[in-house]
């Protein structure tokens, strides 16, 4: 069985059906790519590309308290808000089969690529916060996650990706 074969598995037992699996190939999907991280939504979900979206986003930083999180609006053509290093180039929005919505984050470095450790989290808006703690906790383990005001998330951190 090939890995696209398992995909089909997987997404025919989440009520998938066969129609809308059978096209399904992991090397045609529309991917937005962050390091070694290359992030897409499978063709069956209806996406959408938006200019603006305001929703929870990783920040990038992490304090005593845990993972800082921030309510961002982020606009495409327009600076990162969390890095200036770099510029939102595309966001690419659908819902997944549980219900939530998704925003995945295309970013173009202006001029260096200042970010090294790039994690999946960052690229990932969500309209709640839930998903993206369980998103987070994939990656960093089961931290505590803080929401906070964007204006603060860069003071006295005790580990930051930027």
């Amino acid at each position: 069985m090939d890995i696209n074969d398992k995909f089909r598995k997987h997404y025919a037992e989440q009520g998938v059906t066969e129609t809308d699996l059978a096209d399904f190939n992991l090397d045609s999907l529309d991917y937005i790519h962050w390091g070694n991280n290359s992030v897409a939504f499978p063709p069956f979900f209806q996406t959408e590309d938006v200019t603006e979206v305001t929703g929870y986003v990783y920040t990038g930083y992490h304090g005593a308290e845990g993972i800082r999180v921030s309510l961002l609006t982020l606009t495409v053509g327009s600076p990162d808000p969390r890095n200036g290093a770099y510029i939102v180039s595309r966001l690419i929005t659908a819902t997944d089969l549980n219900g939530v919505e998704t925003t995945i984050i295309g970013l173009d470095a202006v001029d260096q690529d200042v970010i090294e450790a790039k994690v999946s989290p960052y690229v990932h808006l969500f309209q709640f916060i839930e998903p993206l703690g369980n998103l987070l906790a994939a990656s960093f383990g089961p931290l505590p996650v803080h929401v906070m005001d964007f204006e603060e998330v860069d003071k006295d951190p005790v580990w930051t990706i930027h």
